[in-house]
Formats: C-alpha cells, structure tokens, sequence
C-alpha cells in the first residue's frame, strides 16, 4: 500500500466541505505530478486511493482543522515515500553498470536505512489506529462494565448446593478458588495499566519536544538539498532517506498524541474495571468461603458419621474381632482431629497471607507517597505506628519453627498410614494373616468369623482411604502455611528494616510554636487525671491476681535482698576491720552488696512496665509501660554507682577510685536519679505516641528540662568547681596540671555541647531521632560504667583465689621436673609462673568483660543500625581503581561513600582488638593446657597475631574497594621496589617468619651473638628483643639470626651439669672419698637420677688427691643454689669423716644456658666443657653472660651454632 501521512500537529478536519476541498486538492496536485514526472504515472493514483481510505479513521480521531498551512499538507502528500518505490529505486542502483562498488553500497545503505525508517511508520500507524479504536468504542465499554459493575449478585450460600456430594463440593471449591486468583490477576493488569500509563505520560511528555526537534531538522536538511559533489542517484537516495524518517517521525507524532487522547478517554474505564475486579474478587472470595464451609460441614458430618458406625462396630463385634473394631475407631477419631486441624489451618494460613498481602501493599504504598511527596512528618506518623505494631519477628520465627516440626510430623504420619494402606491392598491375604493372628490354634474357621474380619479389613481399607486423602490435604495446606509463614516473616523485615532505615531521619514536630504551651496544659491535664491511674491500678491488679506466679516469685527475691542488703553491709565492716588479708572475700561480700541494693527496684518497675505494656488499656498507657522499662534499665547503672560509692566509703580501696571521683559519682547518680530519669519518662511517653500533638509537645518540653538535668548531673562529676578529679589516687598532681587543666576543660565542654546537641535537634523538629540517640548513649554510658564496677569487684575476689591453684600448679610442676628420671620429661618452663598465671587470668577477665559490653552495646544499638544505610549515600571521593572498571556502569559504582568508610574503620577496630585479645586467649585457654613448650606457644601465637591482622586488612580494604584484584599491578610495583631501598625490611621480615616457623630460636632460649649472650624475650616482624643478665635488652634484626653466627645454649634441652672438683690429703681412702662424694649427690633434691651423678679419682696433685664430682639438674636457674648447697654437704660429710681437704676453684658444666633475666651460674669454683658430640670436656670455652659471678667459665658448643 503507499503511504498515508498522518496529519501534522495541530491538524484538524473541520466539516466535510473541507475535507473534500482537500480531497480535490490531492486529486490536482497527483494529476499534475503525474504528468509532469514520467517516472511515476501511477503514483499520484496511489496517494489517492490511501488518503481516502484513511480520511475517515483521521476524521473520527480529530475531529477538527489542523492550523498547518494548505501548502505545507501539499507539500507532504507530494514528497511522500512508499517501500514499493524505495525498493524499484534499490533494483535500478543494483542494476546500474556506471556506478563504482563504493557509490554503489553507500547509496543501497541509504535505502535500507529508508526501508527501516518506513517500517517504523507502519507500526507507529498500526498502533495509532489500534488506540483510535480503543478510545472509539471507550463509552460503549463503559457503560457495559458499569453495568456489570453495579448489578445485584445473589447470595454465595444461594449458589452453593446443600445435597451435593462430598466430590462435587470439592470441584465447586476448586472452580471458585479459580475465578477468585484470575480475577486477582484482573486487578493487578489493572493497578499495573495505572502505574505504566503514569510512567508513560512521562515518557511521552518527555519525547515529544524530541520528536519535533527531529521534525524540524529533518525539515532543514530537505530544504538544504543534495551536495555539490553529490551525484544524481546519491542525492535522490539521500532524500528518499529523509523523507522516510520524516515520515516516520510524524507518525510517532501523531502516535504520542493519540496515546495521550487515549489515556484521557479511557480513564473512567480503567477506573471502572478496577472497581469491577475488587466487587468480583469479594464475591469471589465470599463464594470460596461459602464453599469451603459446606465442604467442611459435610466433611465433619462424615467423619462423626464413620466415628458413630466404628463404635457400634466395637460393641456388636465378638471379642476376638474387637481390637480389629477399635483400630477402625482409632483411624475415625484421628480422621476427625485432623479435620479439625485442617479446618484450623486453612483458616491461619488466609489468615497470614492477608497480613502479608496487607504489608506489601502498605509497603509499596508508602514508598509511592515518599517518592512524589518526600518523607513527610505524615509518612514518619505512619512509620512509627506500623513499626509498633508490626509483629514480633522472632514470634515469627519461632512459629514457623514449630510449623516446620509440624509438616514433618504429619509427613511421617501419611507414610505410615501409606504403608498400612499398602497391606491391605490384596485383601485375602491380609484377613488370612489376620486369621494366623488371632486364631492360631484353629485349623477350620467359621465363616462367619471370616465374613466378620474381611468387613472389619473393607472398612479400615475405606477409611485409611479417606484418612490418606485428608492427611494429604491437610500436608498440602501446612506447606502453603509454612510458605505464607516465611512470606509474612520476610515482608514482615522488609518494612521493619524499611521503617527502621528512614524515621530517625525525618521530623517527627514542627518548629515550636505558642500553641504548643495550650497542648503542654492539656497533656499535664490528661496525665494527672485520676480516672487514668485509678482505671490502671485496677487493671494491674486484676493482672496480678490472674497471674501470681512471676509477682510473687518477684516479690521473695525483692524480700530477699532487703533482708541480706544489711548482712552483707555488716560481713563487710567486719572484714574491714579484720587486720588478716581478706580481699577475696571482701570482693565477693562487696559484689553480692551491690546487686542486692541496686537490683530490686529497677527489676520490680520493668516488669510492671511489662505489665502496663501488654494490658492493651489504650496506647497511651502502653506507651507509657515501655516507658518504665526503659527507665528501669537505666536505673539499674545509676543505683549501681550509687551503692558503689557507699561500698568505697565503707571499706576504703575496694574499688581503684578517689575520694573525690566517688563524691562526683554519688552527686551524679543522686540527680539523675530523682530528677533526671522521671523527665525522662514523661519524654518517652510522649514519644512512644507517634501523631499525638499534644503528648509531642509535652514530650519535647520534659526533654529540654531533661537537658538541664543532665547538664547540671555531668558537672557534679567534676565537683562543680573545677576540683581535682585524681585526688586520693596515686597520681602526682604537680606532674599532671597542664593535663588536669586540658581535662577540664573538655569535660566543660563536653557538658555544655552534650545536651545542647540533643536540645537543638529537638527543637528543630527531630525530636524522635533526640530521644533515641540520647537513650542509647545513656544506655552505652551505663552499660561500661556497670560492667567496669562488676569486672573491678569480679577480679578482686578471682584473682586472690586462683594464685594458690596457679602457685600449686607451678609445685607440681617443680616436682614432676625434677622427680622423673630421663631427661625428655624435664621442661619446668612448660607452664607460665605465678604471676604469668595471674596476668594472664586477669587480661582473659578483661576481654570477657569486653566481650559482654560488645554484646550489650549491640543490643541496645540494633535498631538503629540499620539507620545507618544513610551514610551509603554520602560520596566523598572516586574509586582509584574502578575509574577504567565503571565506564558504562551507573556513576556510584565507582565511588566510595561514608557508609563504606565507617564500615572500614570499624573493621580496623575489631581487627585491632582482636589482635591484642585472641592470640592471648588462645594461649590461656587452649596452648596452656597442652605440652607444647612457652617458645612453641608464642610461635602458634604471633602466627595467629599476624593471621588477624591480614584477614582484618584486608577485608577494611576490600570496604573501600582495593581487593586483591586490584592490588596486583601494585605487588608488582612492590616487589621492585624491595630490590632497592625495602630489601633489608623485607628480609628482616622473612626472617621473622622463618624463626618462627623454622624455629631455630625460640622465646626463653639462651643465645650468643658476637659477644652478646642473653635470654630471648620478643620475637618481633622486624626485629628480635635479646635480654642479657644485667636485663639490658638488645635490639637485633631478624636477618642476623638466620644469616648470622648464632650459639643457641638451648635448643636441644635445658640440663645443666655441674661439676665440683675437690682436693683432699694424700692419705685419704679414694674408695671412701668417692662414696661419700656419690652419697651427697643423692641426697640432694635437685639432682636428677638420670643422668647418673658420677665421681672419680682423677689425679695425684701436689700434696693432695684430685676427686671430681659431676651431677645433672634440670635447669640452669638452680646451678648456683646446687653448688651451694652441694659444696656445704661435702665438707661435713668430709669432716665427718675425718678428710682433711682444700677446695681448689671448681668448674661449670652445663649443657644449657640460664633462662630468660637469670644470671648463668658459671664462677671461678663451678666449670663445665663439652665436646661437640655432647660428652662433657674442658678444652671448650663457654663465653662469659654478663652478669655472672666469677670471671669467664669453659663451656660446650651447643647444636644450635650456625655459621
């Protein structure tokens, strides 16, 4: 067909005169086309045969003149472009010899991008037509769905049949059930038509200037014609081109115009037929019950008719046949309570899938008015009241939990009654298996008795049959209760999550204003009404009698710790004035005081906030029950510093304070108690209440007269006159005044800002996210200051306990050292000394007190954690490594925002924690209770230290974007540079690991390096900390101990030997000298039994005879003491004896070094040698340790040396 332009904007047809005038004008202007164009005879004809058959689908459309000129219609019928000609056009440039393959393709380009441009037009027109026809017949299909709309509909108990059978009940559920869902999907195609025709006008409104700036140019390039250097076939396929888009473009023109004209007219239908779809879906939904009523009252009246016929069945049939009777009892009444829970089911699962249904539409609700309106003070009323009464979400979980065990359990039931079903299905052989079973002894049966049992089986057939069917039914609505169940549990955190993420950020008053002091005299009215309190203490009464297991349960404890608040004050003065040391037990009286004084009175008034909360009076009332527990909490802190403050006077230095801090603390908790908190209960009860102007504005006045409260509180912790808050502690107050001046003068300001902040806040109009802020900083405030005063008085009566279990573990370690007799099971530095003990149980006391606060804090800040997605909309900068990755990606790919910031910083912050905490843990709790030597334990420890602080880098720098990924091209960079001026650190760094790992130096070992000897105490990235005996600590780098010579007095064992030379007179009976020298040795304690002591006549001296005595001990910290102590047993045993002897200057041997901070044991009397294979030899030296008595001693090589 050719091609029927589309009128231009504005176009109107005004009476039929005109538009024949038109007509005839067309006629004309083909005519003369046709004759003055040899090469188009036909086409003038063809303009004319498509104008008229489209003139009256144009004249119903617009109905009107168009303002375009009579010249300009002209113009556009005569230069109109059919896909007919453009393809005669594309044959004879194919066919065309003269033209070049380059010309030849860009001309046939043209033309295709023209037959493109015409198959736009043609579906712009065929949807222009389809939306004339729409809005055509829009009245004619109104009036119909009106009328469907507003006509009588009978009763849905009218439509359903009383007498039919249970199968055909079934199928007229099923048909209703269909009706109902399709007529939903009518609604939602309805409500989705709404929002895509809202979405189009916007998309048409924006397109439209679009169109007619392309008209335009298009108009322009016609009217500029070919180029110069254009050839013939060139410029006629350049303007057929244009032409094509032209028309194209008018057709799309008139196409957003129609749409618009459409939408206009067809808006009262749409509206109709939402209407329509809701009036259907309610009838539908009334017929859906009404059927399910009649299917279930007939269900129900078959289940106690079969339940009726299985009891006269167990009382008719003979005793033999009763327990096959009573089974077919037991399926009926099982069959009955299942249809109960059926029935029961069904009604909880429409029941949920409402309340989710109703969350979604709320939801999306809400976020249409946000996103056109903004978060109004009207949409944080709305937020507020569905967040408070949105249902619990762990009630919720917990539901769906006990659905789950349900499905399960019923589940389980249907394969059983399956598999019973499955036994009776030949049922021959089961009445022969029944007749074995209760006739064994019977070789011929009456068969009557046979008759009697094949009935019973028949009738259990039946009813498993039934059962089955229900049993199944009843599975298959838990499953679609436990998919609604987890469908209203994720809607259910949707909007929690929703609401949490928005109302602290929105103004929830308006400025104040003067009518706000008439609804502040109102609230104090409606607040001191009598009729409120006399009504609530009515209600808590009845509450209290109806309840009175947890009320008196409360009761006794409160009763109890009054009664043992006074005996435990007076165990404490008792043991204040006792002069044992008793600090143990005064921890313990002092930690059982405090809860005693301080727990009654806040646990009474939280749980009668929970009381008032769940009476359901009015929402005022709980709003103010949740009010009270809130109070309560921070009550409990306040009293707790209160009664700490008078423990500290009772019994002074049982907590580490000051007088003065303690008198600031008192004065504090005291006005915050009497003043402060019930402010702050009238603020919460205004708050609680969200849309009431008038508890609002009494709210917001307690909360300024609290920042007064609050202001006046934090300066009577700084003694109100600048007194020196570290008096009556240790510290020097000359040493720390420009300190002390800084302190307070931060803390002044810090009282002043504090509640100014809050106060400004409120005033402007953010009055909830005030009082929410300020709760959990209070919350936080109270929560250290409790765990503090808990863990000071917890680790005071611990710690003194566990040091005797620690030094009792350390004797038996002793004596397990030095008891056993081979030298694999001597290790007295397996376990850490008391005092290690000590600190490690208070760091590990320290951490779990940490870790509570953690936990606390997190509970009193989670819900406003998620508020804190706001910050993923705050940018600061771009990304410097996803610059090149984000191209062609939306712009915030690519940046970094504050929420990610914080978020790292956070994570530096655990990391950082967790890297001072977990490897000591670690370390207490599990490395402790193994074999593992203390080198070994720091080994496992730093490994783990290093571990964290990896993993914690690098997932803060995967926050900010720089993952691993994006990290390689700068390793690369890296590893250059550590060729240069990194490549000692780097090695040193290497080293580290490899002492770690390798272990050839480990924590405790006694090393010499050069002619430095000491004991190692920190193995460290870089460096690696060396104490000699005179406890000077020597810094040396890792690549030295792996590189370097390095004797290692201690890495095969810690034995020491000892050797003792002494002379006696040339008389003296060698036998007798030796047993005696032999004899001491194994007297001695400390000595091991293996290896042996050994004793020997070593040479004839001048005068004298030469005996040497050599013993083994455990370590080389008790060498001087051994010598000691052997040296006096050998003279008396020798004077004893009559031995006259001359000790000469003895030797040393140890296999080992001292330890760690000990002196090694070598003096001019004591020498020890070793060759290299380990036997003792004196031809060796052993460098001096500074610090030793005596000058340099003779030593072994230990297996430790490298070169």
């Amino acid at each position: 067909m050719a091609y029927s332009p589309a009128p231009l904007p504005g176009r109107k047809i005004m009476d039929g005169r005109t538009s024949r005038m038109s007509f005839w004008w067309k006629c004309l202007a083909a005519s003369l086309l046709g004759l003055g164009i040899g090469g188009l005879p036909g086409m003038g004809l063809r303009v004319l045969g498509d104008d008229a058959a489209t003139q009256p689908a144009e004249t119903e459309t617009h109905g009107g003149a168009d303002p375009t000129s009579a010249d300009d219609d002209r113009s556009s019928e005569l230069t109109a472009v059919t896909e007919a000609e453009v393809r005669a056009r594309m044959a004879r440039v194919e066919a065309n010899p003269e033209l070049s393959g380059e010309i030849k393709g860009t001309i046939l380009e043209d033309f295709k991008s023209a037959l493109d441009a015409l198959g736009e037009r043609k579906e712009f027109t065929t949807r222009r037509r389809v939306l004339t026809e729409v809005a055509r017949t829009a009245d004619e299909d109104l009036a119909q769905v009106s009328q469907r709309r507003d006509a009588p509909r009978p009763a849905a108990s009218a439509q359903v049949q009383a007498n039919a059978s249970l199968a055909e009940l079934q199928e007229g559920l099923s048909v209703a059930e269909a009706t109902l869902e399709e007529w939903r999907e009518k609604l939602a195609e309805a409500e989705g038509e709404v929002s895509r025709r809202a979405t189009r006008r916007l998309e048409i409104i924006d397109r439209q200037p679009a169109v007619r700036q392309k008209l335009r140019d298009l108009e322009v390039d016609i009217e500029r014609g070919p180029g110069e250097t254009d050839s013939e076939d060139e410029a006629e396929a350049r303007q057929m081109l244009l032409r094509a888009r032209q028309q194209a473009a008018e057709a799309e023109r008139e196409l957003l115009r129609q749409e618009l004209v459409t939408y206009e007219l067809t808006a009262e239908l749409l509206s109709a037929r939402r209407d329509l779809a809701a009036v259907e879906i309610e009838n539908s939904r009334a017929l859906v019950e009404a059927w399910e009523e009649a299917l279930n009252e007939r269900r129900r009246d078959e289940v106690a008719y079969q339940v009726q016929l299985a009891e006269l069945e167990v009382g008719r049939v003979p005793a033999e046949l009763r327990p096959l009777a009573e089974r077919n009892l037991a399926l009926a009444e099982l069959r009955r309570d299942l249809v109960a829970r059926a029935e029961q089911a069904a009604e909880l699962h429409e029941k949920i899938e409402g309340q989710a249904q109703e969350l979604m539409e709320e939801a999306e609700q809400v976020t249409r008015r946000a996103r056109r309106a903004g978060f109004t003070e009207t949409v944080a009323v709305v937020l507020r009241r569905r967040r408070e009464s949105l249902p619990s979400v762990a009630e919720l979980a917990e539901r769906s939990g006990e659905q789950e065990h349900e499905t399960a359990q019923v589940s389980l039931q249907l394969a059983e009654l399956e598999e019973e079903r499955g036994r009776l299905a030949d049922l021959g052989a089961a009445v022969a298996r029944e007749v074995r079973s209760i006739f064994p002894n019977q070789p011929e049966l009456d068969p009557r008795q046979e008759e009697g049992i094949r009935g019973l089986l028949k009738a259990r057939r039946s009813a498993l049959d039934t059962l089955i069917d229900d049993t199944t039914r009843y599975l298959e609505t838990l499953m679609g209760l436990e998919t609604a169940e987890r469908e209203l549990l994720k809607q259910t955190e949707l909007y929690a999550r929703f609401c949490d993420e928005h109302v602290l950020w929105i103004r929830s008053l308006s400025w104040p204003t003067a009518a706000d002091l008439g609804r502040i005299w109102q609230g104090v009215r409606e607040l001191v009404r009598p009729g409120l309190w006399q009504q609530l203490g009515v209600n808590v009464a009845q509450d209290v009698v109806q309840h009175p297991a947890v009320p008196l349960l409360l009761a006794l404890f409160v009763v109890g710790c009054w009664l043992a608040g006074p005996r435990a004050e007076s165990s404490l003065k008792r043991l204040a004035a006792a002069e044992t040391e008793t600090q143990s037990e005064a921890s313990f009286v002092a930690l059982s005081s405090l809860v005693f004084a301080a727990a009654p009175v806040p646990l009474g008034l939280f749980f009668l906030g929970s009381r008032i909360a769940t009476l359901g009076i009015e929402e005022g009332t709980a709003a103010g029950g949740r009010a009270l527990q809130t109070v309560a909490l921070l009550l409990l802190p306040l009293r707790m510093i209160r009664h700490g403050a008078r423990l500290q006077r009772l019994v002074p230095g049982i907590l580490p304070v000051g007088a003065a801090q303690v008198a600031g603390w008192r004065r504090f908790a005291r006005s915050a108690s009497w003043w402060g908190l019930p402010l702050l209960a009238l603020t919460l009860w205004g708050t609680h209440v969200a849309g009431d102007a008038v508890r609002g504005a009494l709210g917001r006045m307690t909360f300024l007269l609290f920042q007064g409260v609050l202001w006046w509180a934090l300066r009577q912790l700084n003694g109100g006159t600048g007194e020196d808050l570290h008096a009556g502690t240790d510290r020097t107050p000359d040493l720390d005044v420009p300190r002390d001046r800084m302190f307070r003068g931060a803390w002044r300001l810090l009282c002043v800002s504090l509640p100014a902040l809050f106060a400004g806040l409120s005033l402007a109009g953010y009055h909830y996210t005030a009082v929410q802020l300020e709760v959990r900083l209070l919350g936080l405030v109270g929560l250290w200051g409790t765990m503090d005063l808990v863990s000071q008085l917890v680790g005071g009566w611990l710690l003194p306990r566990l040091r005797p279990l620690a030094g009792a573990k350390s004797a038996r370690v002793g004596k397990s050292t030095f008891a056993h007799s081979t030298v694999a099971d001597t290790d007295p530095d397996a376990l850490p000394t008391v005092e290690n003990q000590l600190v490690q149980w208070h760091d590990l006391l320290k951490m779990a007190s940490m870790g509570v606060y953690v936990l606390g804090a997190w509970a009193i800040c989670r819900q406003l954690l998620p508020a804190l997605r706001i910050l993923e909309t705050v940018e600061l900068w771009p990304h410097p490594f996803r610059i090149l990755e984000t191209i062609g990606e939306e712009p915030a790919a690519g940046l970094i925002t504050l929420a990610g910031l914080c978020v790292a910083g956070l994570i530096a912050g655990m990391t950082w924690f967790c890297e001072r905490t977990f490897p000591e843990l670690l370390d207490v709790m599990v490395l402790s209770r193994t074999r593992l030597d203390p080198g070994a334990r720091y080994a496992v420890t730093t490994v783990c230290r290093y571990a964290v602080l990896l993993l914690g880098s690098l997932a803060a720098f995967q926050q900010l974007g720089i993952g691993w990924a994006q990290l390689n091209w700068l390793v690369a960079a890296m590893t250059v540079g550590l060729g240069f001026g990194l490549q000692e650190i780097f090695a040193n760094f290497i080293s580290g690991l490899i002492l770690l790992m390798e272990r050839p130096v480990r924590i405790g070992d006694i090393v010499s390096i050069g002619d430095v000897t000491g004991s190692v105490t920190r193995i460290r990235m870089r460096a690696t900390t060396i104490t000699d005996g005179d406890l000077r600590e020597l810094i040396v780098p890792n690549k030295e101990l792996i590189t370097g010579r390095v004797i290692n007095w201690t890495l095969t064992n810690t034995l020491s030997r000892l050797t003792i030379k002494v002379r006696a007179a040339v008389g003296t009976d060698p036998d007798l000298a030796r047993g005696l020298l032999l004899g001491v040795a194994q007297k001695h304690r400390l000595v091991l039994k293996q290896p042996a002591p050994s004793a020997q006549f070593e040479e004839f001296a001048e005068n004298s005879l030469v005996f040497s005595l050599r013993v083994c001990v455990g370590n080389c910290d008790v060498v001087s003491s051994v010598r000691h102590e052997l040296l006096t047993m050998i003279k008396r045993e020798f004077q004893e004896a009559g031995i006259v002897t001359s000790v000469q200057p003895a030797k040393t041997g140890t296999l080992t070094a001292p330890v760690a901070g000990v002196s090694a044991p070598a003096t001019p009397a004591v020498s020890m040698a070793v060759a290299e294979t380990g036997r003792p030899s004196e031809t060796v030296p052993k460098p001096h340790l500074p610090g030793m008595s005596g000058g340099p001693s003779a030593g072994k090589l230990p297996t430790g040396t490298q070169a």
